[in-house]
């Protein structure tokens, strides 16, 4: 009788165990994606919860943005969102809490209560 109550208790634990790690596993992030046209006009800005690490991930599995990129050798780069697409000059530029990114998309960790901006710039040449 000892034997089965030491094997429920064991069972028991397993279970509380496993239901523990999959809250972990569930967190979501709540992130602000916002988007900014040619002429600096703010055309998407939205608070989305996501259980996705990397913020390409993010941006790219949003269906109303639109986005494209393509792999690089430094990681994706954007090169459309919301049908604006770079060129003549111009690029997709990101930008954390109102500071340029240090890192590009594919290698930025998201985190919860940030905002993520997106600006289509022109280069600046000397």
């Amino acid at each position: 009788m000892k034997k089965i109550k030491i094997l429920f208790l064991f069972i028991t634990l397993l279970f509380i165990s496993a239901c523990n790690s999959e809250k972990i596993d569930e967190q979501l992030n709540t992130v602000t994606i916002n988007v900014y046209d040619k002429e600096s006009n703010l055309i998407y800005d939205e608070k989305v919860e996501t259980k996705e690490e990397i913020l390409s991930d993010v941006i790219t599995n949003i269906e109303d943005l639109k986005v494209i990129t393509v792999d690089s050798e430094y990681g994706e780069y954007i090169t459309s969102i919301l049908d604006i697409e770079e060129g003549d000059n111009y690029y997709w530029s990101y930008y954390i809490d109102d500071e340029y990114a240090q890192t590009g998309i594919s290698s930025c960790k998201v985190e919860d209560g940030k905002t993520y901006s997106f600006k289509i710039e022109r280069y600046v040449s000397d």
